[in-house]
């Protein structure tokens, strides 16, 4: 029996979806088939699968030699999950990739997955139904008892939503929905699937669409635009493989440099491809989808050579639209587009996520009459799948959370209802061309397959060079991110052989719906009813929000951990050091009391420095870094030493882990030492803890001698606590933390500094706050040092002004539009003028050239004190007047200079939307004083060049309002070290509008700046 069932499901594995699967007998026994199975001898279903398939006897031999495995670890009791069965990918190489799990038998919850995929067995083979059956079943319900074979037909809101929730629960039907489908889908555009070749050539965007991956304030995200050479390579490439069509598509950015941009890559793409076309001469059909833009830049567009645009409504319900969209995107304004669109002549396409938090069957039985009434072309419907870190990820969990149903199921029914909304559209629509989507495949294995057995006739196999793709996840789980073009095209053509279609290489695949819409007949209105109580899926037949403002995503562990670590929060930062397996993760699990960090006897088990967040009792915050082995050899290991020698820099107590037993070599003895010199000459406060076996403990003399022989040499520049214990005992954790205590003390604690002055903290104080916002602003909070002063001033009873600049207007070239701004700038700054108390204007740096100007009065003199937030960060970190003496630096700079310019976080560059500090506006004034020829460098996020001495002439940091002070005086102790000057953004951008400038923003603070 073990072997009958391993046939059976080795043949569903290779080919579940087929006909032949349902309709065609065996012609062995199970036990021939087995054998002939086994010897690899031709049989009617291995030849089958072969010619279907074009796989080699191996690799039939391995496809079943994985089934063996996986049959013989639940039937035999082999113990441990199943690992995911894999399908080999056509092509010359016959490379094995996890991109989707092969259905197997036993229970659901027995069944495995691909990591991070929803994947499951593909639904029970579907009743045979003739075209004849399908259409008498569907239209019975629909109210058309004579609706023909292939007939589309226009069915009201009502009818629809009646229709999706019998779906749900009367298989008859929703076979007979994909059957006639499927005839619709042969009778206009036959057994044809058209090509998209995507490019994502570029994941920078300037909306924050609430469920969008690549969202503006989507963390964690290294933002990317390709040089247009390389879009024209793929699309070579594309040409060369006989692919119809590209598809362009981006984050939305609405500037010129971006039109210019795109005109030109489209031009150049359809200059190229038809060029090459010797044959037909037609070149490339070219789609975008760039998001919302004027209309007279859609007209640019479509004159450059594109002829599609796909712009998705998401949902056609305005009020669920809004829940999902900040203000600033409103639901009129991408109807307006798509009309626009429309009307210039694009053959247009738009589509809906299916799964939305608050979405009912009736918003979708809606958007399905949206597509009919406005008559798009093209239509890409997907399930929604969470992106990490975006709000309607937060909401859809609190929403599964209410559902009591596991997630698993929920996709699968979503899964199952995206399928029927394509196969929807294509009955009430008939000749448009609809997306097998990628969504599909990232929560079944065969989804998109399945996709287009249902009515589906176009697929967008993934182009975009594989170093973009893990940047451009617009959900979780995303499918082939790491497959190459010619894998993907692999792995495409044997989905359509199996979905029973062919691929129309070298076709464009206009939507027939373009140039003419059918005349369908009209389904009778009101809602039919069920013959069941609906089963409902995710989708709620209720709403779940109200017109209130979306409920914010729950952070997630990282973004959770983030805002505990970071530089708001003053820590102590303690180190933990040693060679390998001396103890140090076993001590950092200690302290945490928790498993914080792996624990293993092989050597070099901790890769990375780890970073634990606590609190401890008496101490206060503390930050733990456990750090790799020191003593590893080779490349890797010196990385490992350079890591473990930054954390040391940065850290208040450097605790050095020893096992008194062990006897290093020479090689080992010298790391230690240098770790050790380190922190002395850091002036880092150091410690020995003695990580004591119990058999040593036995022997307290011969232990004791030993130790205070070791201890001798790590004391030797200057004193060293020392602690000897067995971390491995119970009551280790409590003699660390008192310890810890008592050698760090009250010494450590840190008080915090005022942000401001002193004068300017006090009830009788009125501070304007000039806060202008661009493009890399992020939402929902101020920078640090804003938000520190804001707080310290309303701390002390003082009064505050916040003021956002538009910058755009302050530097029009319209004299008008720069006059108003002016106006309306001076306006508010009123109250300060008059006011008999300290007052001051604080303002963000990149605005010294407007702020400095027009607070002089006409005879050149200030009409108040000005300062700049990145100056007050400066002052906080005790490094004002070191910062100052580098503007004397920068005054020498000549054009032979190399410059560093370092940013402390890895904010998202938006060079096309906004004038970004680091990246434009330094280096446009470093080379306007220096020369054109001056080499710049530049260092973001937490990672700092090592320096050496002439390396470099300057180095010009930010703020620093995200690292903390530690790491912030560590990288000035290297720059120190290396005699490289520093000074600081504000101070640089204050210095480039005039010495007088520079020395209007020192004197609040009492420093004296003399050019």
């Amino acid at each position: 029996s073990f072997f009958r069932s391993l046939c059976s499901s080795a043949y569903s594995f290779i080919h579940p979806t087929h006909p032949a699967h349902r309709s065609r007998p065996l012609a062995l026994s199970p036990s021939r088939q087995t054998r002939a199975f086994l010897l690899g001898r031709p049989h009617p279903p291995a030849l089958y699968l072969r010619r279907q398939m074009r796989l080699s006897r191996p690799v039939l031999s391995a496809s079943l030699r994985a089934v063996m495995i996986a049959k013989s670890s639940r039937v035999l009791g082999l113990g441990g999950a199943p690992r995911p069965l894999v399908v080999p990918s056509v092509g010359p190489q016959r490379r094995w990739h996890h991109e989707e799990a092969a259905p197997t038998s036993g229970t659901p919850s027995r069944r495995t997955a691909a990591p991070h995929k929803v994947m499951a067995t593909p639904p029970p083979p579907l009743r045979v139904v003739s075209a004849q059956q399908a259409a008498a079943t569907l239209g019975a319900f629909i109210g058309v008892p004579d609706l023909q074979p292939a007939e589309p037909v226009a069915i009201p809101v009502e009818v629809l939503h009646s229709l999706l929730n019998q779906l749900q629960v009367d298989p008859e039907l929703r076979d007979a929905l994909f059957a006639h489908s499927a005839a619709i889908t042969e009778r206009y555009l036959g057994r044809d699937v058209y090509y998209r070749g995507l490019i994502e050539f570029s994941n920078v965007c300037v909306c924050d669409c609430s469920y969008c991956g690549i969202r503006k304030h989507q963390p964690q995200l290294q933002r990317y635009t390709m040089p247009i050479e390389e879009i024209l390579e793929v699309a070579d490439w594309a040409q060369e493989n006989r692919y119809g069509s590209l598809m362009l598509q981006s984050g939305e950015l609405r500037t010129p440099e971006r039109m210019k941009y795109l005109t030109t890559a489209i031009q150049k793409i359809r200059e190229r491809t038809v060029a090459n076309d010797r044959q037909h001469g037609q070149g490339l059909g070219i789609s975008l989808s760039v998001g919302e833009l004027p209309e007279e830049d859609y007209q640019a567009l479509y004159d450059a050579g594109a002829h599609r645009y796909l712009l998705r409504i998401e949902s056609s319900n305005p009020e669920l639209f809004r829940a999902m969209h900040p203000p600033s995107q409103t639901f009129e304004n991408r109807l307006a587009c798509l009309r626009s669109l429309k009307k210039i002549g694009y053959q247009v396409g738009t589509g809906v996520m299916i799964g939305l938090p608050g979405q009912t069957l009736r918003d979708l039985a809606q958007d399905l009459v949206f597509f009919r009434e406005e008559g798009v072309d093209m239509i890409g419907m997907g399930p929604y799948i969470p992106a990490p870190g975006t709000p309607v990820a937060g909401m859809w969990k609190d929403a599964v959370d209410q559902s009591g149903r596991e997630v698993k199921s929920i996709q699968m029914d979503l899964f199952e209802l995206t399928t029927q909304m394509i196969a929807l559209a294509r009955v009430t629509m008939g000749n448009v061309n609809l997306a097998a989507t990628t969504a599909l495949q990232a929560l079944n294995g065969s989804g998109r397959e399945l996709a287009l057995q249902r009515g589906a006739n176009v697929l967008m196999p993934i182009l975009t060079p594989t170093k973009y793709r893990s940047n451009y996840q617009l959900y979780e789980g995303k499918p082939c991110i790491t497959d190459t073009a010619t894998q993907c095209r692999s792995c495409l053509e044997m989905r359509v052989e199996v979905a029973g279609k062919s691929i129309a290489y070298g076709k464009w695949g206009d939507p027939k719906h373009h140039k003419e819409h059918l005349t369908l007949r009209q389904a009778p209105g009101g809602p039919r009813t069920a013959t069941a109580p609906p089963v409902q899926p995710f989708v709620s037949q209720r709403r779940a929000y109200s017109t209130a403002a979306p409920k914010k995503a729950k952070k997630d562990s990282a973004a959770t951990a983030a805002a505990i670590g970071s530089a708001a929060v003053p820590r102590i930062n303690i180190g933990v050091f040693g060679l390998m397996n001396s103890g140090k993760s076993t001590l950092v699990n200690c302290i945490t009391r928790q498993e914080t960090s792996i624990v293993d006897s092989k050597p070099g088990t901790t890769a990375d420095v780890k970073i634990a967040l606590m609190e401890i009792h008496g101490l206060g915050p503390c930050k733990l870094f456990d750090t790799a082995g020191v003593d590893e050899e080779g490349t890797l290991g010196q990385k490992k030493l350079v890591k473990a020698q930054n954390v040391l820099k940065e850290s208040d107590l450097a605790l050095l882990v020893v096992d008194p037993a062990r006897k290093p070599t020479a090689a080992q003895l010298a790391t230690e030492e240098s770790i050790v010199s380190l922190a002395h000459s850091r002036k880092v406060q150091l410690a020995v803890i003695y990580n004591c076996r119990k058999a040593q403990l036995a022997n307290p003399t011969e232990l004791n001698a030993k130790i205070a022989a070791m201890h001798a040499k790590y004391s030797a520049e200057a004193p060293a606590a020392l602690l000897a214990m067995d971390l491995n005992a119970a009551t280790s954790a409590e003699e660390i933390r008192t310890w810890l205590v008592k050698l760090l003390g009250q010494s450590s604690a840190v008080e915090p500094k005022p942000a401001l002055p002193p004068r300017f903290l006090c009830r009788e104080a009125l501070i304007f706050l000039n806060i202008p916002m661009d493009a890399e602003t992020p939402s929902g909070r101020l920078l640090r040092p804003q938000a520190q002063i804001q707080e310290q001033i309303l701390r002390s009873f003082g009064t505050t002004i916040g003021y956002r600049m538009d910058l755009a207007a302050a530097r029009s070239s319209d004299p008008a539009v720069r006059e108003a701004e002016r106006a309306r700038f001076l306006n508010i700054l009123k109250p300060l003028l008059t006011h008999p108390g300290p007052t001051l204007l604080v303002t963000d740096s990149q605005a010294m050239d407007i702020v400095h100007p027009w607070t002089l009065d006409k005879d050149g003199k200030p009409i108040v004190g000005i300062t700049t937030f990145s100056i007050a960060m400066i002052q906080l970190q005790n490094n004002l007047e070191l910062f100052v003496e580098g503007i004397l630096a920068y005054k020498k700079l000549t054009n032979e200079g190399k410059v560093l310019i370092a940013e402390g976080c890895n904010h998202n560059l938006m060079t096309q939307n906004c004038d970004d500090i680091s990246t434009g506006q330094l280096p446009r004034a470093i080379k306007k004083h220096a020369g054109p020829d001056v080499q710049i460098d530049h260092a973001f996020g937490r990672e700092f060049p090592e320096m050496s001495p002439k390396r470099y002439d300057l180095a010009v940091h930010c703020g620093a309002c995200m690292l903390d002070r530690q790491k912030q005086h560590a990288r000035i102790t290297d720059l120190k070290e290396a005699n490289v000057p520093v000074t600081n953004y504000g101070l640089l951008l204050s210095y480039v509008q005039g010495p007088f400038a520079l020395k209007r923003t020192l004197e609040p603070w009492g420093v004296t700046f003399d050019p």
